[in-house]
């Protein structure tokens, strides 16, 4: 069975507590394996984690629009011109078409 562990500084830690909660496949109902429970201490380590992580983010900008929609892929060469047979490429086909 899977035994999930913490997650503390991007790092797995194996949990002191010896304490585990089953985890279940939810659409068999089997049980697929056990999670880790944390103890106190192991809960104030990924607070103090958490926090330092939250300062750290709120320094980095986030990026424009403009910049997001420059990293969607694009057809390239002989699709662009068709319109790449994308859904956006044949409803640009069909404009002003009824379609019954």
């Amino acid at each position: 069975m899977n035994e999930i562990q913490h997650l503390i500084d991007g790092r797995s830690v194996a949990s002191t507590s010896g304490n585990v909660g089953p985890v279940f496949d939810p659409a068999t109902g089997q049980q697929t394996g056990t999670v880790a429970l944390a103890s106190v201490a192991e809960v104030d380590a990924a607070v103090i984690s958490a926090r330092n992580a939250f300062d750290g983010w709120g320094e980095v900008s986030l990026p424009s629009p403009h910049q997001v929609d420059a990293r969607v892929p694009q057809p390239v060469g002989d699709q662009r011109r068709r319109g790449g047979g994308t859904f956006i490429g044949r409803a640009r086909q069909g404009a002003g078409r009824r379609p019954w």
